[in-house]
């Protein structure tokens, strides 16, 4: 039974805990998208994976991947977007929004599931192929009925047929052929050039040609010329071999000397080299893509303030994949760092909390999610947000100061904590009072009571202790700070 495996190769986890890998069996289907009474869910909430995004099918014994969003699905790294049903096979690696999927085919007991179909009968080989639902397992040349071995004929027939070199190809056979010759095709298939005639006992020699065709002599040296060649086929009235030495010798003979010695004595010029082929030159398409990459590169080397060279060694495409993904990471940090922020304000009750206001504000800040605030930072300018560069700049600049003003104001609030319970401020206070104070059993124990009625005075009007006390003074001086930069 075939079987077809789908798993999830860029991501250990969904968000939705669903399963990273799915196996259907036989002829069964799967409908693979973003809703969840579907197959298999993917889930995205930057909703480039459709709600149903793709489907798979059996037929002709195989699994066929149909793609019906609106975002498209690529396959095996293409660029292009599926333009049609595509045929699953082991290996192939789907991408659908930014999951990276793999497919595994195990085609095992294919034959079991699907019944045998019959066998189509064709009228041409090539016409098996006009079916676009199946692929040929072999080239369809090797369809073609093998070419008939050339007829072997006895030394003379072979030699009346051959056709001078300047002379067109005869379209009628001699009447003096016999009758198995005259039944042979029109054209029959080039043979290799003859030895020469003087090898053969009752010819004349001819007269030289001046340019005369290369012969290779080493074909015929492997196989000699027998001296009673035997026919391939008992012929019904056997012709005499003097019949073949007399009329068509003469013949051949005056038809040469009839034409211009010219005609004989000129070979056929060779056919003219083929022409190297030239190397494709770069489409305009092409090279428009490479000049907008290089400045692509060099703009990002000149807003970073880098060298070109450092993003050269990547594609265009990379890179500019790589800035989005940095900067999507950088803000959705950053905004949580935001949030954060204003959570501590309102932690230690502090007053200056951020408002949204008519004019400026700060998208990082008051956008529900951080789609929303890239689709405000980079979208049409308007006066009520920031555009992205203000945006990020005034976050950071926010960052830095509430960290600075955190800081400085902790160490104020514990100064004002400890002042009242200094030891030596308690012992000024107690020496003031005079009178038996001075004794030392009593001094001790007025200075116990003096630091025991400042830790109330300080503690008693807070449920949490001295620990309210301290966020108390920490708001006061945080506020403070954040006023005086505000000046």
């Amino acid at each position: 039974m075939p079987s077809l495996t789908l798993s999830i190769q860029n991501v250990d986890r969904l968000p939705d805990g669903g399963p990273l890998q799915i196996t259907i069996k036989g002829q069964r289907g799967l409908d693979i998208g973003r809703d969840q009474y579907l197959d298999w869910t993917l889930p995205d909430p930057g909703r480039i994976v459709s709600s149903r995004h793709c489907e798979v099918r059996f037929r002709d014994g195989a699994y066929w991947l149909h793609d019906v969003s609106s975002n498209g699905t690529f396959v095996n790294g293409s660029e292009l977007r599926m333009s049609g049903p595509h045929r699953l096979k082991d290996g192939d690696r789907l991408e659908i929004g930014h999951y990276i999927i793999g497919a595994s085919v195990d085609s095992e007991g294919a034959s079991d599931t699907a019944p045998e179909a019959a066998a189509p009968s064709f009228s041409r080989p090539e016409e098996m192929w006009d079916s676009a639902s199946t692929e040929p397992p072999i080239p369809a040349s090797e369809l073609r009925p093998p070419r008939p071995a050339t007829e072997q004929n006895d030394l003379m027939n072979w030699y009346v047929d051959i056709p001078d070199i300047d002379e067109p190809a005869r379209r009628n056979e001699p009447a003096w052929l016999p009758p198995d010759r005259s039944a042979a095709p029109a054209a029959p298939p080039p043979v290799p050039p003859p030895a020469p005639n003087a090898e053969v006992p009752g010819f004349e020699a001819l007269p030289p040609m001046t340019a005369p065709l290369p012969a290779p002599r080493g074909d015929w040296s492997i196989h000699p010329i027998p001296d009673a060649p035997e026919p391939a086929q008992p012929s019904p009235e056997p012709v005499p071999l003097g019949g073949y030495m007399t009329s068509p010798p003469a013949a051949i003979l005056a038809a040469k000397a009839a034409r211009p010695a010219a005609a004989v004595a000129t070979a056929p010029e060779p056919p003219p080299a083929a022409p190297p082929t030239p190397v494709k030159a770069p489409s305009a398409q092409t090279s428009a893509q490479a000049q907008i990459g290089n400045q692509l590169a060099a703009r990002m080397a000149r807003g970073a303030g880098v060298s070109e060279d450092i993003f050269n060694r990547r594609s265009p495409e990379e890179m500019a994949e790589l800035a989005g993904l940095l900067l999507r990471i950088t803000c959705e940090n950053v905004k949580q760092m935001l949030q954060a922020r204003a959570e501590t304000k309102g932690l230690v009750r502090s007053t200056n909390q951020t408002m949204i206001q008519a004019l400026e504000n700060n998208p990082l800040k008051f956008s529900p999610t951080v789609e929303d605030a890239l689709r405000i930072m980079f979208g049409p300018s308007t006066t009520s947000y920031l555009d992205a560069r203000r945006a990020l700049e005034d976050s950071f600049k926010d960052l830095k100061t509430h960290q600075m003003n955190t800081y400085s104001a902790m160490q104020q609030a514990l100064k004002m904590v400890v002042e009242d319970l200094d030891p030596t401020v308690i012992e000024a206070a107690t020496d003031k009072e005079g009178g038996l104070g001075g004794l030392m059993g009593s001094r001790k124990a007025k200075l116990w009571d003096h630091f025991v009625t400042r830790w109330k005075a300080k503690t008693e009007r807070h449920d949490n202790g001295l620990v309210d006390a301290f966020m108390l003074y920490f708001s006061e001086c945080y506020d403070r700070l954040a006023s005086k930069l505000r000046s």
